[in-house]
């Protein structure tokens, strides 16, 4: 029997468009293979290793079939193209590059499984998937430092915004300043003119009832 599974974000079952298609024809050593090189950050697939180091994963069964060309056809139908979601290769080519890696080491007893490679692989084999192991690394360790590039520019745009409406809102205190410091001068220039037609006005009330008594006086 063959097995269609599917390795997902555990809060997002059912959606084939994302995560990991793979086939099997043993589910429990299948899972334990992925799960065990995850556990340890070894895996091979560098997409679903980052995957499983964000997200709680599960590993689900989409469905199974006696032949694995049904599975096969499914798995394709699913991943028409490489690098599509966590899926590095185009879906129902047989074994993967993560497949062929985790048979490289010389201890790694062949299968007798008829859809599996049953020859060691050549020294020449065994360069050209190191190095494209390398090559994959490689292009994940530049997608990170380009993640953690664009996540400093947003941080330093963040402090720039920041900064800038700091500085607006102290030009806008400074003005409520300026605008206070120009009334209260208003007001007290107003006070002074006031104080000095008051004072006018009492030395003309205070020399008329001089005038009035100095009058009365001299006529009495």
């Amino acid at each position: 029997m063959f097995y269609l599974y599917h390795i997902h974000q555990k809060a997002k079952p059912g959606i084939y468009a994302d995560g990991y298609i793979g086939i099997t024809d043993d589910v429990n050593r299948r899972r334990e293979e992925h799960f065990s090189k995850l556990r340890r950050g070894e895996h091979p697939n560098f997409m679903l290793q980052d995957a499983y180091d964000d997200y709680e994963l599960e590993f689900t069964i989409v469905t199974e079939a006696k032949e694995r060309e049904i599975v096969a056809s499914l798995e394709e139908s699913l991943r028409p193209e490489a690098n599509m979601a966590w899926n590095l290769k185009k879906g129902g080519e047989g074994s993967s590059v993560e497949d062929l890696l985790e048979r490289q080491s010389p201890d790694t007893p062949h299968s007798s499984n008829k859809y599996k490679t049953t020859k060691r692989l050549s020294e020449e084999e065994r360069h050209e998937l190191q190095k494209e192991k390398h090559r994959r690394w490689m292009e994940d360790s530049r997608r990170k430092m380009q993640l953690a590039d664009a996540k400093e520019k947003r941080e330093e745009e963040k402090h720039q915004a920041w900064m800038k409406e700091q500085e607006r809102k102290s030009q806008h205190h400074n003005k409520k300043i300026r605008e206070l410091d120009k009334k209260i001068a208003l007001e007290d220039e107003k006070y002074r003119k006031q104080s000095t037609q008051f004072d006018a006005k009492s030395i003309g009330i205070t020399l008329f009832v001089l005038w009035v008594i100095i009058s009365i006086f001299m006529h009495g």
